[in-house]
């Protein structure tokens, strides 16, 4: 994230997303369920410098949040994306933020 502009950081569990001025998401720490959105195996295992997460190039994000082991994006087209593990069964259609505030 060197030279990069960072709107936001979030922390989960074990885990950081930052979302960059130019909506551009990075991630790194823990990744053992997938809340990095690196992929799948030992690139997800434990990552020590932020990495691009390659799925969300282009997708205008404008917020992001970390659950304990899972990662949520939201974009400009009110698009949401979630990765890692689900202990509470969240799939697609209604996602449940709670008390969260997107800013």
């Amino acid at each position: 994230l060197c030279g990069k502009a960072v709107r936001r950081l979030e922390c989960g569990g074990g885990h950081t997303l930052a979302l960059a001025a130019d909506g551009y998401v990075y991630s790194w720490g823990d990744g053992g369920c997938g809340q990095l959105g690196h992929g799948h195996g030992q690139s997800q295992t434990k990552v020590g410098t932020p990495r691009l997460v390659q799925e969300l190039i282009g997708k205008r994000v404008r917020y992001i949040k970390c659950g304990f082991y899972c990662s949520f994006a939201l974009t400009e087209d009110d698009e949401v994306y979630f990765w890692g593990c689900n202990p509470r069964q969240v799939t697609g259609g209604h996602v449940d933020f709670g008390s969260w505030e997107f800013q």
